[in-house]
């Protein structure tokens, strides 16, 4: 289990890095150990749903607030840390699903995220499911 929530940690590497370098935000170990903390909840049996919409909730809060804190910096220039926050939540919808499919309301919530944030072709993967 530890390896693979360690495997996941890795890979938010380059993302952390560049909002550490754009100094949208400056304490980034808060951010990795509230996230290694959510990561050890989605890999625990059984896996309940709350828990994987607090994450959804986190990530999107912290989201809002990279958006709206690059914006008061005006900075414009999209980067790495602008497509991988959305991409995790979508990420974290489709591990909720796996352990949940006969969950409607969650498919639903999934469908809604897509249309809110115009990402048509994972909403097009999601109605082949």
């Amino acid at each position: 289990m530890a390896d693979a929530v360690q495997y996941v940690m890795e890979k938010m590497i380059p993302e952390l890095e560049d909002l550490q370098h754009l100094q949208i935000f400056t304490k980034v170990r808060q951010i990795v150990q509230k996230r290694r903390d959510f990561e050890y909840t989605m890999k625990r049996t059984p896996l309940r749903k709350v828990d994987c919409l607090r994450y959804i909730e986190y990530e999107l809060n912290l989201d809002a607030l990279r958006r709206q804190r690059k914006k008061r910096m005006g900075l414009t220039k999209l980067s790495l840390s602008d497509h991988s926050g959305m991409q995790r939540v979508h990420n974290i919808f489709d591990r909720a699903l796996m352990k949940h499919r006969g969950d409607v309301d969650l498919w639903l919530q999934h469908i809604a995220f897509c249309k809110n944030t115009g990402s048509s072709k994972l909403l097009s993967k999601l109605f082949t499911k």
